[in-house]
This record gives structure tokens, sequence and C-alpha cells, in this order.
């Protein structure tokens, strides 16, 4: 038997679906309908371009795979205070759980502007290239922001499968990596190519560290972006954000897919 909502409520749901619906789509429909005029033969011959769409995959890419790594590690050790087969039981195992949970969190509690000017700060005291402070600098904060996320995903599908495996695997004596490989790995998969495309989205689209390290030598796809809008070349700008747009659905749509087509 399912439950029957009134005419009046159901009208303001879908209502308020719409409102909010039209407050995401608009400025993605306008941002279709301005980049379709762009010149993107002058776009993609443009060095700086090249440039900066390079560097963002390549930043991207490394930062998904360092925030996976980074949130299998928090959320095994989470669970590994929180499951009684484990180390839930021993004495302090609440309080260093909670302590790894915020860990994982505490990019939520600092703005990235703060730990973009600390690595600026730090680049200017000691020697090294830009290239690889304003890396380090992006790298860092690309991780931390995504973890948040990473670990919601992660956290609950790895309580599962130790409450659902931990028995079997220890009653066979599997080492960690069999573990991973045979029983982790296939039921996590999804979950991970999730956690993958969400950090390579944020960290594509991220405009806060390098408005401190941008230059002519490094350069990402949002601060060419924006250098743009600055020059006031708003179509160009528009065909580049077309093309921004374009590249995270196709890593939304593909990625995700791939993985189901390893698994299957």
């Amino acid at each position: 038997m399912t439950w029957k909502e009134s005419k009046i409520i159901r009208i303001i749901q879908y209502s308020i679906i719409t409102l909010f619906s039209l407050f995401f789509i608009l400025p993605l429909f306008v941002i279709f309908l301005d980049g379709i005029k762009a010149k993107f033969a002058h776009i993609f011959s443009d060095s700086l371009f090249i440039q900066s769409l390079y560097t963002s995959i390549t930043l991207a890419f490394i930062s998904s795979i360092l925030t996976v790594i980074v949130a299998i590690l928090l959320s095994n050790t989470r669970r590994n205070f929180s499951l009684d087969t484990r180390l839930g039981s021993m004495p302090f195992s609440k309080l260093l759980n909670a302590i790894v949970a915020f860990s994982g969190n505490v990019y939520l509690a600092i703005p990235s502007l703060v730990l973009g000017l600390g690595f600026f700060l730090m680049y200017q005291k000691y020697d090294g290239s830009l290239f690889i402070w304003s890396s380090l600098a992006i790298l860092s904060a690309n991780v931390l922001m995504s973890l948040p996320f990473a670990l919601a995903v992660l956290v609950p599908a790895m309580h599962k499968t130790a409450k659902r495996y931990d028995k079997l695997c220890f009653s066979l004596g599997l080492s960690t990596f069999q573990r991973y490989k045979e029983i982790e790995y296939p039921y996590l998969k999804s979950s991970l190519a999730y956690v993958f495309v969400l950090s390579f989205c944020f960290s594509l689209g991220d405009l806060g560290i390098i408005a401190l390290f941008g230059s002519d030598d490094f350069i990402t796809l949002p601060w060419y972006l924006y250098q743009l809008m600055g020059s006031y070349r708003t179509t160009d700008a528009a065909g580049v954000a077309l093309i921004l747009l374009v590249l995270v659905l196709c890593v939304f749509i593909l990625i995700p897919k791939i993985f189901r087509s390893k698994s299957a």
C-alpha cells in the first residue's frame, strides 16, 4: 500500500523541484547558447588554451588518484576503530575514530584561499620553482576538498564489506592484497569510480588557489577562462566554458560506464 499525499502537497513539491531545477539548468542553457557562437578553431589554436587544458587534466587526474588512495586509507582506519571484530572494543577507539573522521573533514572549516596563502608564503620564503609549489598547493587543496564527499561514499560501503566478509577473510587467512583484490575491489568498484569522477570534476573547475599562483607559465582552464572574461573576450570565454562543461559531462558519463563494462 502506497502513501498518498494531498494534491496541494504534491503541487508544492513539484513547484519547489521545478524552481530549483530552473536555477540549475538556466545558467547551463545560457552557456550552451553563447558557447556555440564561439570560434572554436581560434580557441583550439591558442597555445595558452592547449597548455591550460593539459595542466588541468593532468592535475585533475593526479588529485583524483590521490583522493581515492587517501579515502580508502581513512575509510579502512575508521572501520577498524568502529567494528567489534577489529579494534572497536578497545579503549579510546571511539575517540580515535572521531579524530580520523575530523581529519577527513577538516578542509570544510578552512577556506581554500587560506591554505593557498600558506603555500604562497612558503614559496616566497623557500627556494623552489613556481610550478612545484603551485602544483603542491592545488593538489593538496583538491584532495582535501574532495575527501568529505569521498568518505561519505566509501565509509558506508567499506563498513558493509567488513561486516559481511570479515569472518570469512579471517578464517581463510587472506592477506591484505588478496582481500582487496578478491573481496573489496569488486564490491567497491562503482563507489571508487564515483569518487574518482567527483574529485576529477572538482579539480577541473577549481578557481581558488590558482588565483594566487596563476601566470602565463602556470595556467589552468578556469584561470584561462577568468583571463578571457577579464579582457572582455566574452564570446571566447563562453566557448571555453562550454568546452569545460562538455568535458565534465563526458567524464561523469564515460568513466562509470568503463568501470561497469570491466566489472561485467
